[in-house]
């Protein structure tokens, strides 16, 4: 993933497409990372939107997972507002309470 570069040419986040890191199945993991500074600007959705436009079409990526920490209410109103739909709840190796959220290509945000 390439580094998203603001006005100043300093780095905003990362958004991509990354190797599943997960036990339930094959599904690309969609990541995306956003400093501090620029959170409440729309630039998370904007860049997510991005990347699934991108791995859905050039790639033909048929499903996307997003792995959400639970108490990260912040990214999980993001994934959801890009029209994931969340699949499980569940506890990681490190004891960490997680969400498993999945896009499917033909999904619409707002349609579930």
């Amino acid at each position: 993933a390439d580094p998203a570069l603001g006005r100043e040419g300093d780095v905003i986040g990362v958004a991509g497409v990354y190797e599943p890191q997960n036990p339930w199945g094959p599904e690309p993991e969609l990541g995306c990372m956003l400093a501090s500074r620029h959170h409440g600007r729309g630039l998370g959705p904007e860049a997510l939107r991005a990347v699934i436009a991108n791995a859905e079409g050039r790639l033909g990526i048929p499903a996307l997972v997003g792995i959400v920490d639970e108490p990260n209410a912040a990214s999980i109103r993001l994934v959801e507002k890009c029209g994931f739909a969340l699949e499980r709840s569940y506890v990681d190796d490190e004891g960490r309470p997680c969400r498993r959220y999945v896009h499917h290509r033909d999904d619409v945000p707002g349609s579930r």
